[in-house]
């Protein structure tokens, strides 16, 4: 295929990377990146995000030796964050040899299922591709699914990308359509479900469709000197150290608080503790994020309902949505502006000198060419009513009956 214009070199003359978002290819010979073990590893992050049977669709089966055979026998790509190692991340799966101040955290994953054509024709694939629960609702999934699509289409040199999935899993299709996908039919008895055959749902993405969204995505995302801009300015995420955030678990472990929340960008996420449980608030909603929660003081329910409304601030303890930044005084807005204006992310603080300039030394660490500027809540409230955007009706699908993100 011929490279006289072609947009993913772009991306590759990046090595597939933007900012800190990659494409990495599983070498099993680059023993400091991928040591011994590194599939089964992925196929226990399968397992804890519960995609593993609607990823591979019953074929292989979903146990460890069958998944690992498997994608041994293919080329799998990895798509994740790097972030700065430190000393208490101990023992990690990847560190670049030639840098080992960054470690890899994986989002998900890719890999050819059945290549149509040869060297000297024209080439299709089939690909499984899945995300982790950390990565659902994210912006960082959203330009990690483009990364990787690009790798496929770039380094197997494709005209189309094909991919299956059960009928009722419906969020992978809704997900892909934004690149240009398009659902074209059926294979009846194709995919297992138990001990039956049943009809899988095939979608197809064409290499000029995909062009297309890659060209006008860069475009802006050069316009915005920013790709890609992570989090949501409407509702800030105050950057939290990992000692803050373990001593919220440990108090939320003991029973002292009801809930303890990650934003939808977060890089450090631990384990949920033992008798707790974990809600997920899709992106698009006030309240968007992960939550972890003492099932004995809040349920899931309530999680959902409060992220949906904008009143999840009152499970937090502190204001969150914009008629409490309101009614809360005496507070201001910090917001850390990027080039052209544009606001990169912003958060309320108390009117103290001493708050504004821990929140200005965050914003500062974050976005080293950023300028903080100081406002009064209303006058950030009256500039966004003044630029409304359009209503999208809040969806709360059934992420473990659904299984999503994944296909075969």
């Amino acid at each position: 295929m011929t490279d006289e214009y072609n947009v993913f070199l772009a991306l590759k003359e990046d090595g597939y990377r933007l900012g800190d978002l990659a494409v990495l290819r599983y070498d099993k010979t680059n023993k400091a990146q991928f040591p011994e073990g590194y599939l089964g590893y992925i196929h226990k992050l399968c397992q804890e995000s519960k995609i593993t049977d609607s990823l591979f669709g019953g074929n292989p089966a979903s146990d460890f030796d069958s998944i690992v055979s498997y994608l041994a026998s293919r080329p799998v790509i990895v798509m994740g964050r790097w972030i700065p190692l430190t000393e208490e991340d101990g023992f990690t799966y990847q560190i670049l040899p030639s840098d080992p101040t960054e470690r890899f955290v994986e989002y998900g994953f890719a890999f050819p299922v059945i290549t149509c054509g040869r060297p000297d024709t024209e080439k299709s694939m089939f690909a499984g591709f899945c995300f982790f629960r950390l990565a659902w609702g994210t912006e960082d999934e959203r330009v990690l699914a483009m990364l990787g699509l690009a790798y496929l289409f770039q380094e197997f040199s494709l005209v189309a990308i094909h991919g299956t999935r059960y009928s009722e899993n419906l969020l992978p299709a809704k997900f892909m359509a934004q690149f240009g996908m398009k659902q074209v039919g059926e294979v009846p008895c194709y995919q297992l479900k138990g001990t039956k055959l049943v009809p899988g749902i095939v979608s197809s993405l064409l290499r000029e469709d995909f062009e297309r969204f890659v060209e006008d995505w860069l475009v802006a995302a050069l316009h915005a000197e920013v790709a890609p801009v992570i989090g949501t300015p409407e509702h800030p995420a105050v950057e939290e150290s990992r000692e803050t955030i373990d001593a919220q678990i440990e108090r939320l472990a003991a029973r002292q608080i009801p809930v303890v929340f990650f934003p939808l960008n977060s890089t450090y996420i631990p384990a949920v503790p033992d008798g707790c449980g974990m809600q997920f608030v899709s992106s698009g909603n006030p309240g968007a994020g992960i939550y972890f929660f003492d099932p004995e003081k809040l349920s899931a329910e309530e999680i959902v309902e409060a992220g949906i409304n904008g009143t999840h601030g009152e499970l937090l303890g502190h204001a969150q949505n914009k008629m409490e930044i309101a009614r809360t005084e005496p507070t201001v807005v910090i917001q850390a502006i990027g080039p052209f204006g544009v606001v990169l992310q912003d958060s309320v603080v108390s009117k103290t000198a001493e708050a504004i300039a821990v929140q200005v030394e965050i914003f500062k660490r974050k976005y080293p060419d950023c300028e903080c500027v100081v406002k009064e809540p209303m006058e950030v409230i009256r500039a966004r009513s003044e630029s409304p955007v359009a209503a999208v009706e809040p969806e709360e699908p059934d992420y473990d009956a659904q299984l999503p993100l994944s296909w075969l």
